[in-house]
Parts: C-alpha cells; structure tokens; sequence
C-alpha cells in the first residue's frame, strides 16, 4: 500500500465515510484487488497516483491493464472512482 493509500484511508475515518475493505479481491479469475472497496454499496476507489509522474498507471502497457481491470469491473456490477 502506498503513502497516498494510507492518507485517503486517513480521510476517509476522519470525514466518518464507512470503512471500506482495503485490497478487497473481486475477480476469482484474475489478480485484481481494488484499492479501496464498499463492497455491499458495489463502489470501489482505485488510487493511480500522479498523471505526470510517468508512473505505471500513465505508460502505455500499464494504462491499458488498468482499462481491461475497470472495463471488467464494471461489467461485473462495480462503479470505479
């Protein structure tokens, strides 16, 4: 988990959000896990972390397998921040 995890973890006890699952699983098929899930609510919250880093989540092979995870979320029932 990573430090911007942790601090949206932070916000979201502090606002007195309910706590979400953390790493919360939802394909059996495939590795996926949701950063953040609500799971009974189907709302999950991905952190990407920044846009101009040039992290994973912004080259290309990694923003594609980010599109196939939320494509598939989203067919299964999940709304994805």
């Amino acid at each position: 988990m990573s430090a911007l995890e942790d601090s949206l973890a932070a916000h979201i006890r502090y606002v007195g959000l309910p706590e979400p699952q953390r790493q919360y699983r939802f394909s059996l098929s495939r590795r996926w896990r949701f950063d953040f899930c609500w799971v009974d609510s189907m709302l999950a919250v991905e952190v990407d972390g920044g846009t101009w880093t040039g992290g994973r989540h912004t080259r290309g092979a990694g923003f594609e397998a980010d599109c196939e995870k939320l494509n598939a979320a989203v067919i299964a029932g999940f709304r994805v921040l």
